[in-house]
């Protein structure tokens, strides 16, 4: 596997783009180009999303910062991707991620990083194409967007990043670099002002990191320039910044634990609010910043015509939400209690705690929603792979090597990967038990019979019933025209697994995910657990999980955050 850090110019040789187009990225740029760059900037945000996570210290209950910007990026590489496909010109493309972006950013640092986008729509307005110049200006532009949605900007945090990468763009151009070479001197240039951000910020200074956010704009610029230059982010770990790899745990300094693990933040609101203004008038986000700074802290508005997205840290959510009233209506509304997750951060990053592992937990899983459930479930790694990606035995050997524990459980979640895993488990000088889950869902099931203070054997026990309690079933696209089991699926539309036996199809995701309740029998004792795929929107996710419950309603249903690639839905059933 590749590090990437400080590489130097990139390959500027002519070369067609997995976008399909022609030209030579090496100076020009369309929309299809764009669209494949924020692509790789998404996957290689995803792949570190977890030290994104670590990272993010102070205020913790933003939510996670990786898991935030990643919820956001995805909905951007999705519009891009779709209009791309419509409309190739760089215009189209960059105003449909500035919008999505809007709508779908998630806490402080998507908020921001939907700005970011703005900032880049508004220097690409006109451009069916654009080179390093153009690229300059539009980062200058973002710069400019950033930092005017926030109600106090502060240096030291993802703001001073995107300031570094404008300033460094327009130095390249200056110096007469095409774009590949100006994206990637922008890069290693970013990578130094994150490092340098330890000791522009008290916190980050006190707790011993580099600013989270900061360090996600990182990822996703790099991912943006290896996929200009052609390259794949596939296997590609960033180190983190100041020292360490992507499997690190952020050592956090324990004195600054004791002094803030009790200070009351309030509660992370956030606000989508439909504006009330006449036509052609646009809402006057300085006048509801000013208002909002005067009742809250951490303040960040940004908007267009008809939609302001309001961030704060408060504690009377209810009176944001009254204030929001007053210029329109409030159609999204988010509240999370900031003071419980600051308690729950300190105690998993105590030392005490993660010397009481006896035994460490390795899973195979696909998706920066996965990685974070397994996390939450006291995995210590997770290996990238899954259905068509599977991982290699050096992959897996390597993971339980770094795991702290000299006994490691794994958890291959594929059929295709349990050989693998037990090679891996044969080379190791470990003590490694391989319990055979062929499907994520079975090892959601397993990881939550897992115990970190417990023996191998008490958890061997545990952990080997729980994968024969559970149903797993997905859906995804067709690949081909087929008939199996009875059932005749045509290429391009929807199918159901259920126990990996294809036994629906449809041309709708709808008409698929109830013919699968119907095959599967689910009943009153049954709960149901969804995890949503990239290409669905959580928006989409929850209205089909209500007209779910209303026709299965002796059933339960929920919703996870899942983020694999290929399938709509991975489903438990249990």
């Amino acid at each position: 596997m590749g590090v990437v850090r400080g590489t130097g110019p990139l390959d500027t040789c002519n070369q067609t783009t997995a976008a399909g187009s022609s030209h030579s990225p090496s100076r020009w740029v369309d929309g299809r180009d764009l669209a494949d760059m924020v692509v790789g900037g998404l996957e290689l945000l995803e792949s570190h999303s977890h030290i994104v996570n670590a990272l993010n210290v102070f205020p913790v209950p933003d939510g996670d910062t990786g898991t935030n910007m990643s919820l956001t990026m995805r909905a951007v590489a999705e519009s891009a991707r779709q209009q791309a496909e419509r409309e190739p010109q760089a215009e189209s493309v960059a105003r449909a991620m500035a919008r999505r972006a809007l709508m779908e950013a998630r806490g402080n640092s998507g908020v921001i990083l939907s700005q970011f986008f703005r900032g880049l729509s508004e220097g690409l307005s006109g451009r069916d194409r654009f080179d390093a110049s153009h690229l300059a200006g539009a980062l200058e532009a973002a710069t400019d967007r950033s930092y005017g949605a926030v109600g106090e900007p502060v240096e030291g945090t993802m703001l001073t990043v995107i300031s570094a990468a404008g300033r460094e763009a327009r130095r390249s151009v200056d110096a007469g670099l095409p774009i590949l070479e100006t994206l990637d001197r922008v890069c290693n240039v970013v990578e130094e002002t994150v490092e340098a951000t330890e000791g522009m910020l008290p916190v980050l200074t006190e707790a011993g990191v580099v600013d989270s956010g900061g360090f996600g704009i990182q990822l996703i610029l790099r991912g943006m320039a290896i996929r200009l230059g052609g390259g794949s982010v596939v296997g590609v770990e960033v180190p983190v910044p100041g020292g360490g790899t992507l499997s690190s745990s952020i050592a956090l300094n324990q004195d600054f634990l004791d002094r803030t693990e009790h200070i009351g933040f309030g509660y992370c609101t956030q606000l989508l609010v439909r504006a009330d203004c006449e036509e052609g008038v646009e809402p006057d986000l300085d006048e509801i910043r000013r208002r909002a700074g005067e009742m809250a802290s951490s303040v960040v508005v940004v908007g267009d015509a008809d939609l302001v997205k309001i961030h704060v840290h408060t504690e009377q959510p209810d009176s944001m939400v009254a204030f929001a009233q007053t210029f329109g209506e409030v159609i999204e509304r988010n509240v999370q209690d900031m003071d419980e997750q600051r308690s729950e951060f300190a105690t998993a990053h105590r030392v005490g705690s993660a010397q009481q592992e006896n035994v460490s937990l390795v899973v195979v899983a696909l998706g920066a929603g996965f990685a974070q459930v397994f996390a939450e479930l006291g995995c210590t790694e997770v290996v990238s792979g899954g259905p068509t990606m599977n991982p290699s035995v050096k992959d897996i050997a390597e993971a339980i090597d770094r795991a702290p524990a000299d006994a490691v459980i794994v958890l291959p979640n594929e059929g295709n990967v349990v050989a693998t895993a037990d090679q891996a488990a044969e080379i190791s000088s470990k003590d490694v038990l391989i319990v055979p889950t062929t499907s994520v869902q079975q090892g959601v099931a397993a990881a939550l019979a897992f115990d970190a203070s417990a023996d191998l054997e008490s958890n061997s026990a545990a952990m080997s019933e729980a994968p024969g309690e559970v149903r797993s079933a997905g859906v995804t696209i067709a690949t081909r025209d087929v008939t199996l089991h009875g059932v005749t699926a045509a290429e391009g539309g929807y199918i159901g697994l259920l126990d990996g036996e294809l036994v629906a199809s449809g041309d709708s995701l709808s008409e698929v995910l109830d013919a699968l309740m119907i095959a599967a029998a689910i009943s009153g004792n049954d709960l149901v657990t969804l995890f949503r795929g990239e290409q669905i929107s959580e928006s989409e996710s929850a209205a089909e999980i209500g007209r779910l419950q209303s026709r299965f309603e002796d059933a339960e249903f929920e919703l996870v955050e899942g983020g694999q690639p290929h399938y709509h839905y991975l489903i438990s059933i249990e």
